[in-house]
């Protein structure tokens, strides 16, 4: 890709500018000017949160991008602070530390530098109701939402493990005891058939 980048952006540019409705009007280009291209848009579960994330392989004149969630009435609303354009191709994301069980729907709202809205495709994923999250109840005690019995769980910081333990029943109340647990480490959780779960925690002494 590297080396046929310029054969590769000229394609891209003459496919834009040949993209127009049937009245002739474009699809991409308004009053002129380009105001982004959105290469992508997805949703992805990560241990109970959904990270959306999305690129722009065009961005112009644009103030903010706001991520908007579908209520269960069917009506979208913001989700969150907006994420600030940085107005030249890019990666952003944005995690949904609650979403609903079950279906999630979102979208983004592009907000130019004159106001004007449009908006992205739809991103939608399911989140099961056995998906696990954990949930601090103080600096050093969490609790795992929604863990089946038999799990295996670790805290460890990078390189070794500092706690073993065995989950014996869902909602059990996690506790890290002692100073050696300050700082930043993982809990890690080994569910029976799933891929283990990462979570980064904080511990203050």
């Amino acid at each position: 890709m590297r080396d046929n980048y310029a054969a590769i952006n000229t394609f891209i540019w003459n496919e834009l500018n040949a993209f127009d409705t049937p009245a002739g009007d474009s699809r991409v280009f308004l009053g002129g000017t380009l105001l982004y291209a959105l290469a992508s848009f997805t949703a992805e579960e990560d241990a109970g949160n959904v990270v959306l994330s999305w690129s722009t392989s065009q961005e112009e004149n644009i103030g903010m991008f706001q991520v908007e969630q579908r209520l269960p009435a069917g009506d979208f609303s913001p989700l969150g602070l907006p994420v600030a354009a940085i107005n030249f191709p890019s990666d952003y994301s944005f995690v949904d530390d609650n979403p609903f069980d079950g279906e999630n729907v979102y979208r983004l709202a592009i907000l130019d530098a004159d106001g004007e809205v449009s908006y992205s495709s739809l991103a939608t994923i399911t989140i099961g109701p056995d998906s696990v999250r954990l949930l601090s109840t103080g600096d050093r005690t969490f609790r795992l939402q929604d863990a089946p019995r038999n799990g295996v769980l670790l805290h460890r910081n990078p390189g070794r493990v500092l706690q073993r333990g065995r989950i014996e029943h869902p909602g059990e109340l996690l506790e890290l005891a002692g100073d050696r647990f300050a700082g930043i480490g993982f809990l890690v959780v080994t569910l029976p058939g799933r891929v283990p779960l990462h979570f980064r925690v904080l511990l203050r002494r």
